[in-house]
């Protein structure tokens, strides 16, 4: 049995598909101890992670199974696909270790005869399998709907005619029902495949994110939603081909709010990647883009929410919710937090105030430490210097006359003149709690985009990605829900703040993290925007304290919108080696 590094990497280097235990010595001495996801490391993770997971479930099979199973309808609509792609589809069906399932097919009248001669060898062989032949195409929507009409199961599960489902795949999302018995609509991990099977490109999503999905589809596949809403809602709408999922989730969000979603962590869909489908890119189906952006739009007017969509430049797929002002914008607080003794911070308020184009202000400042007299000359209210920032800054909010206070550290400056309207017109928002800005540092790159629980310590999340660079799924660059935010740029309203009691003085340096905490354990989110820029200089992880712990147990494995799988290193994001993996 090979062991060693050195004859690890001998393997690695020769082509061959090194052994768990070899894979284990590589990432032992941090040889796949960092980003890229995919490739190796994600073959690596699969052999030490999700392998002895799956081997667990197969062992528990028997009692997890047991006693009455609820029916899982999967609805498959059909038009001319690549007929070994359609029998492996259908086989992964047939492949599953839940048994409780029938599988709906919709033919959208298909033109290649092999569709049919499919179809009807494995409807023959398995009762379970149900086929209809439209007589017209309809396209993906209307097909959908036909297969739902079939549909006698209490879920159903959305699947591609060309994709393939893990084998425990119905198993985990009969589990989850379990754990999460109130909700509607559950959603998996997924990853891609090609032709030769190979899987690539793992999208280990951040759990319901609701902001991140008015910037992309952050749900996708698997997705299973109960048979009685889908229903209600119509089915999916026809008109919204290329984005009919993603209008489906938002349908489901305005309907019953973020509470009726559950993440189900395990990759359990593999996507295929061939030139027919969206998974290589949107020049397949160059109609989605637009479809989109109508789903986008038609959810804001649904919930009434002061916003437009703006699609990224160069990717019409993704893109930023623009919140609007009222006509009589609140009055603003801006709370500049210095040092006491700190050098050129007149001139470092001059530029703030000049880059910054919301009129209905008032700034205090509120100093830290040793005062200098130098303080007193500056504009604005200044405060009475307090011993910490912590204090510094709980004194100022409850000097500020404002309804919406916004929280800046000392040398940080926008980078655009309406940086402080994006935040006030999204912290306006109720559905948010809490709103901060990227940091770029000096040198261009991200500071953060907010901060990310890690093991030890609040990370700042995409330091040191390059702007240009897209980062893991875009997340980087796209408005979002994030655990926590930095007290370097915090926007809230006044009221939330007194509320919640403001920040914990004995908390320090991690009082803002343990604020963004409070405001989503009382169903507030906080919400990371790429449109209010800040520079500055970056920003150091803050290492957990005793009484954080207490407060928050469990915080790297259990935090709001946290992947259970990935962990952040300075480099990236890199996959989590499951605790209790042994040789």
């Amino acid at each position: 049995m090979i062991t060693s590094r050195a004859q690890a990497e001998e393997a690695l280097a020769a082509g061959r598909e090194p052994s768990a235990r070899e894979w284990l010595q590589l990432w032992r001495a941090g040889r796949l101890d960092a980003p890229p996801i995919s490739g190796a490391p994600y073959t690596a993770w699969r052999a030490l992670c999700e392998a002895p997971s799956d081997e667990q479930l197969d062992g528990r099979l028997a009692r997890v199974l047991s006693g009455s199973l609820p029916l899982i309808s999967i609805l498959m609509p059909v038009y001319n696909p690549v007929p070994d792609f359609l029998d492996a589809a259908i086989a992964s069906v047939r492949a599953q270790s839940y048994s409780a399932w029938e599988l709906c097919i919709a033919d959208d009248a298909s033109t290649d005869p092999a569709v049919s001669v499919c179809l009807q060898q494995h409807a023959a062989e398995d009762s379970r399998i149900r086929f209809i032949r439209r007589n017209a195409n309809g396209h993906i929507s209307a097909a959908t709907n036909s297969a739902l009409d079939m549909a006698q199961g209490r879920w159903c599960a959305l699947m591609d005619h060309d994709d393939l489902l893990h084998r425990h795949a119905l198993t985990r999302m009969f589990l989850a029902m379990g754990e999460h018995p109130a909700v509607s609509f559950l959603f998996s991990d997924h990853d891609k495949i090609d032709a030769n099977g190979r899987r690539a490109a793992p999208h280990f999503k951040p759990g319901f994110n609701p902001d991140l999905l008015l910037a992309c589809n952050a749900v996708s596949h698997l997705g299973l939603c109960r048979t009685e809403l889908l229903r209600r809602l119509g089915g999916l709408r026809e008109g919204f081909e290329g984005a009919q999922d993603h209008d489906l989730v938002l349908r489901v969000l305005s309907e019953l709010g973020p509470e009726a979603f559950a993440h189900v962590p395990h990759v359990l869909y593999h996507w295929r990647m061939h030139t027919d489908s969206t998974s290589i890119g949107l020049a397949a189906k160059p109609y989605a883009a637009q479809a989109d952006l109508r789903a986008k739009t038609e959810f804001l007017a649904r919930k009434a929410v002061p916003a437009r969509i703006e699609p990224l430049p160069n990717n019409t797929i993704l893109s930023h919710l623009c919140f609007a002002l009222p006509k009589q914008p609140p009055m603003l607080s801006l709370i500049l937090c210095v040092p006491g003794e700190a050098r050129d911070a007149a001139r470092w308020m001059r530029d703030l105030t000049e880059r910054t184009a919301y009129a209905k202000r008032e700034i205090l400042v509120a100093p830290y430490g040793t005062a200098s007299s130098a303080l007193a000359r500056l504009e604005g209210a200044v405060l009475p210097a307090q011993a910490t920032p912590v204090a510094a800054r709980n004194a100022a909010a409850q000097a500020a006359r404002g309804a919406v206070l916004l929280f800046v550290d000392a040398f940080s400056l926008p980078l655009a003149s309406d940086w402080a309207s994006e935040l006030v017109a999204a912290v306006l928002w109720g559905e948010l709690g809490a709103v901060g800005s990227r940091r770029l540092q000096t040198n261009g790159f991200l500071a953060h985009a907010g901060h990310v629980p890690g093991k030890d310590a609040f990370l700042p999340a995409f330091a040191g990605l390059h702007p240009q660079a897209p980062g893991y799924f875009s997340q980087a660059h796209l408005p979002r829900n994030v655990a926590a935010l930095p007290a370097s740029c915090l926007c809230l309203r006044t009221s939330i703040f007194m509320e919640m009691g403001g920040f914990d003085g004995n908390l320090e340096e991690l009082a803002a993290a343990d604020l963004c905490l409070r405001l989503h354990a009382c169903g507030l989110r906080c919400l990371c925007t790429p449109l209010a820029d800040m520079a500055g200089p970056q920003e150091a992880a803050l290492p957990y304290t005793p009484a954080l712990s207490e407060r928050w147990p469990g915080l790297s494995h259990a935090a709001p919108y946290q992947n259970p799988h990935l962990d952040w290193t300075p480099g990236g994001w890199k996959l989590r080696l499951t605790d209790g993996t042994t040789e």
